[in-house]
């Protein structure tokens, strides 16, 4: 069982909040990029994908391409 504290600890640094967490002062931008710098490099797990590949593919399907 996680206690309340570690799973907030634990997430100090998730993406959707450290801007704010830097804001308010509960983290300092050196610990974010300390922080950082630790996670693993999974670069080679990657699937690597190019704007043109969706395109082809939506096109190949018959649907529009989507207009902006």
């Amino acid at each position: 069982m996680t206690l309340l504290h570690e799973d907030v600890e634990s997430k100090k640094y998730d993406v959707r909040v450290v801007e704010r967490n830097v804001a308010r002062g509960a983290i300092s931008a050196a610990d974010v990029d300390k922080n950082t710098q630790k996670l693993p490099d999974d670069a080679e797990n990657a699937d690597w994908v190019t704007l043109e590949s969706l395109t082809d593919q939506d096109s190949s399907k018959g649907s529009t391409p989507i207009q902006h």
